[in-house]
């Protein structure tokens, strides 16, 4: 390239511009690019040990980039998942500290959907 003596022409990568994530297909091919070498159509960007994806986005859990959120509980399962050990370990609390322990429930169920928020937000 002119200008450039330490960078060879056939080692430079094309343009590459930024894709709005509401974009989903753009956003996949995009990703696409950065792993497929030398894709030589859409067809090929598609192309996954010998098999053609129907969308960039199979493509790209075929090749194992895209995670989905299986892995995680969701808030509700979470609440009844632990409910009964929050309750306890709030319980334990509220009684150590001469506290009612009547509206409990509601309280540490509040509590916990601000907590929650508060660590996927942070995520």
């Amino acid at each position: 390239m002119t200008g450039f003596p330490e960078i060879k022409k056939d080692n430079v990568l094309g343009r590459v511009y930024i894709v709005h994530p509401g974009n989903a297909e753009c956003c996949y091919s995009r990703l696409l690019l950065h792993e497929i070498c030398g894709p030589t159509s859409f067809k090929a960007l598609k192309t996954v040990e010998g098999i053609v994806h129907p969308t960039f986005q199979a493509a790209i859990r075929a090749l194992g980039l895209l995670e989905d959120d299986t892995h995680w509980d969701h808030p509700i399962k979470l609440w009844e998942k632990y409910r009964e050990s929050l309750l306890e370990d709030i319980g334990r609390r509220m009684e150590r500290e001469n506290r009612n322990i009547e509206p409990v429930v509601n309280i540490v169920y509040n509590q916990y959907l601000i907590l929650l928020d508060d660590i996927v937000t942070s995520m």
